[in-house]
This record gives C-alpha cells, structure tokens and sequence, in this order.
C-alpha cells in the first residue's frame, strides 16, 4: 500500500514538472511509444520514466516485462513494475524527508527527444531530462541533472542513464535501474538466474551477507539480495507455454569527467520477488507467481559526483526464444 505521503509528494512533483502533453511524440497521457521496423515497440510513462510495456519483434503483442494488475497512469500513484528509475535512494531516508525508492519515479521527467528508427539496422531512441527544483529541494536539498535514453531494435532495449550535479559541492545517492519481468509461473522452476556465482551478496530477507555458489537458482520463496560489484552478464531463463524465453542483461557503470578520462564504477545487481510475505510490495499477494526482478546500479555504497564529473549507468536487455 502506497502511504499518503507518496500521493502527495507525487502530486507535488508532477504537478512542478508536467510537460507539455503536445510535445512530439508523446501521447495525451503522457505515455511514449516506440516502434520499430521490425516489429518490436515499448512504451514510457512520463511519470517516472518507467518503461511499463517491451514487446520484441518475434512477439509485437506480447510484453517482456510486468506491471501490477491495478496499475494506473495518472501522474499521482508510482509505477510499480516496468523498468522503474530508482533515485536518490532506495530505502527511506535518515536524514532527508525523499520517499523509499526516491522521487524519480513520482517526477514527470521532460522529454528532449524522439525519434523512430528509419530501417531495420537503426534503432529508435528516446531522451527524458529530469531537474532539481523547488519540490525536489522540499526533499532533498542538492542540485541535479538526470538524463535517461532509451533505444530500441529488434530484440533488444538499451537504457542509459546519466546523473550529474549543478550544484557548487558534491552529491551522494543512490541509482538503480530495477527491471521487472513477466513470469509465466515462478513457482516450480519458472525462472533459472545465472550469472551471479562467485558474486557476495546481502540477503535483505536474513540480514545475512553470503558468496552465492551456485551456476544456476530459481525462486522458492521470498527473495530481496543485493549482489556486489557483478562483472558478468545476468541471464533469466523463463519458462513458457509454447516457448522458454531468455533474458540477458549487460551492464556497465562510469564515471566521466567531461573530457575522453572515464572510470569504471562498480555495478550490483538485486534480485527480488516478493513472494506473499511483503505487504509493501507493489504487487498483491497473488501476482508474486508472475514476477521477477532483476536490478542493476549503484546499491551496496553510495554514489557521489562532483562538479564536472558524472556518473552513467547503462544496460542493453536481449530477449530470444529458447528450448
């Protein structure tokens, strides 16, 4: 259940930073659709940012990804599910009044540009901006600048997401890119994650810090880990009713400093489902079986930039049927 103080602090933000509903390419609800020559599109809430429909070109009316039964688009009430843009935090803040998850997903973020791709070996692309301003400030007292691009092709969707300062001083946050994908059945081996032995983990559930040792796991009950520093690819194994589909998610993090000098930044991954146990949760107890979440960005320490240098999270998710 979403408390009061998210409505209103939404409300605040989206009303600040409405965009225009005639800008090119959006739709009157704010939602962005890109298609693509080979028959794959996706589409974008403006609130939030959040990626809530990706449809490859092998299957233009089905969706990747996964959104809550009642979700609704209507600027007030966060998107749960999609691709959600988690910033400045994930976890309610000790010293500043931001909601859990950050206000990045309650803010109508601007778009710059959209522009659909003209033949099969190009892409399509969006760019959304979001700024500081004075509801932000009400929250979180740094200046900012987010930039998120999303492009498209046949089989895959690239996000990159850029956080800078515009303040005098450095900034300290969080980022987090938090994939949720549709599951058939997660129950009984629904899913097979891999990519993640070798790598220690926080397992939110326990409290307990661990090294997970196996090549390949499914989810048997509530899951909430947070991954450190992940060098490899993460792939999600999906079982369906006329074909398995595979998930791969590349990941990389930067730091840039304006210049050609950039520095790598290490990159965690987060694995969740909430089972029937979070009443938190933005999904109801019943649809934990068709979900899974797969998050990467900067989560285990803080993320800081400084004037001139910039901080980027970029991540290209591949769907293909499997056997």
């Amino acid at each position: 259940m979403v408390h009061s103080f998210l409505f209103k602090t939404a409300a605040l933000v989206s009303s600040s930073l409405l965009t225009s509903a005639g800008a090119t390419g959006v739709g009157q609800e704010g939602v962005i659709t890109l298609t693509h020559p080979s028959g794959s599109n996706l589409k974008i809430d403006t609130f939030g940012a959040n990626i809530f429909s990706f449809s490859p070109s092998y299957d233009p009316f089905g969706n990747v990804l996964v959104v809550p039964r009642e979700t609704v688009h209507d600027g007030l009430k966060p998107i749960g599910g999609g691709i959600t843009v988690v910033f400045p935090n994930s976890e309610a803040s000790k010293d500043y009044p931001v909601p859990e998850l950050g206000f990045a997903r309650v803010s109508r973020w601007a778009v710059e540009h959209v522009e659909l791709a003209s033949d099969e070996s190009s892409y399509s692309s969006a760019s959304l901006r979001l700024e500081s301003s004075d509801a932000t400030h009400q929250m979180w007292p740094f200046k900012f600048l987010l930039m998120y691009t999303v492009r498209l092709d046949s089989s895959s969707l690239e996000t990159d997401l850029t956080v800078m300062t515009t303040g005098s001083g450095g900034m300290s946050f969080q980022a987090l890119l938090n994939n949720h994908f549709y599951v058939n059945d997660i129950r009984d081996n629904g899913v097979a994650i891999s990519g993640l032995q070798n790598a220690e983990y926080l397992d939110r559930v326990t409290g307990t810090t661990q090294n997970d040792t196996r090549e390949s796991f499914s989810i048997v009950s509530r899951v909430d880990s947070i991954y450190k520093d992940v060098k490899s690819d993460v792939t999600v194994t999906i079982k369906g009713n006329g074909f398995n589909e595979e998930v791969t998610i590349q990941k990389t993090a930067r730091f840039n400093d304006g210049r050609i000098a950039t520095s790598a930044a290490k990159t965690d991954c987060v694995v969740s489902n909430p089972w029937n146990e979070d009443t938190k949760s933005d999904f109801s107890n019943e649809e934990y079986i068709h979900m899974v979440a797969i998050g990467v960005g900067g989560m285990s320490e803080n993320l800081g930039v400084i004037p001139g240098v910039s901080y980027s999270l970029n991540q290209v998710i591949t769907v293909s049927k499997s056997t």
